[in-house]
């Protein structure tokens, strides 16, 4: 057994608190990929069963495999001979199978190729668990209103950006066509945005997130007007310029319920609410 413990735990623990990746989950990529590279090192042990363990109380690390106790050993990665398995154990006989430790006594004999296949296999891993966070985080946001602060601006070109919201535990990509005209996004700033779709044609999916978007408009009134919330008052049709002016056409199959009333409130209050969260587009 190696012992790398304290490390290994603050690194998972910066994974997990930067990127939500688990901590159970990052020692698992760790182990997966040191037995790579022993299999790298040794490319006659590819055989079933070989597994690191990661001891929590101690702190140590170490690679097993499973070895057939033999009277004559012919191949020493996959057997061991009676008199050394008696030393471990001394009621074992031939023929039986024990997980033997086959930890280097230096990881650093595993050598360049074998430590570049086990790094290789941790940013697989960590990219594969990074895409299904993601996948899963927009599976419960698809399709509706969100707050975020924006984390940085990509500038594409003279006339593109890429606005890049912090939404917790996932970043929304806001592009230029998705932006309100003439409003200026900085750094810090606590947005209200529509989670719009998953785009996955880049090495890591992307979640795109809008606020020019005609749904977001549906989202505010469901959010300042209870009788729209419950289902009283209907949303029948949008119409949106973003950025200028928004029309919506509302509907109430109660006839003691006045639906353009309820969604301006008294005094104007409910819609200068969205209003404002239209940074004063008109909403009619």
């Amino acid at each position: 057994m190696i012992p790398i413990g304290e490390k290994l735990l603050e690194a998972a623990e910066e994974l997990e608190r930067e990127r939500n990746i688990p901590q159970d989950e990052f020692i698992a990529y760790v182990c997966d990929a040191i037995v790579a590279a022993y299999k790298k090192k040794v490319p006659d042990h590819d055989v079933e069963g070989v597994r690191a363990i990661f001891d929590t109380e101690t702190g140590e690390i170490g690679i097993f495999a499973p070895k057939e106790v033999v009277d004559e050993v012919s191949n020493p990665y996959h057997e061991i001979k009676l008199e050394d398995a008696q030393d471990l154990i001394p009621d074992v006989t031939t023929g039986e199978v024990l997980e033997i430790e086959v930890t280097p006594k230096d990881f650093s004999e595993f050598g360049r190729i074998a430590a570049q296949t086990a790094k290789q296999l941790i940013t697989q891993r960590l990219r594969e668990a990074e895409k299904e966070l993601i996948k899963k985080e927009f599976d419960v946001r698809k399709g509706t209103c969100t707050t975020g602060q924006i984390e940085r601006i990509e500038v594409l070109s003279n006339t593109r950006n890429n606005v890049i919201v912090d939404l917790g535990r996932v970043e929304g990509c806001m592009p230029s066509r998705e932006q309100l005209p003439g409003e200026t996004y900085r750094v810090g700033n606590r947005i209200r945005v529509y989670v719009l779709e998953l785009k996955e044609s880049g090495r890591v999916p992307q979640i795109i997130v809008s606020q020019a978007h005609p749904e977001l408009v549906r989202e505010l009134f469901e959010l300042y007007v209870p009788e729209i919330e419950d289902g009283t008052v209907e949303i029948k049709s949008i119409a949106r310029e973003a950025g200028y002016r928004t029309k919506i056409a509302v509907h109430s199959e109660d006839g003691d319920v006045d639906p353009v009333g309820a969604c301006i409130g008294t005094r104007g209050v409910r819609i200068q609410n969205v209003v404002a969260e239209l940074r004063n587009e008109k909403s009619t």
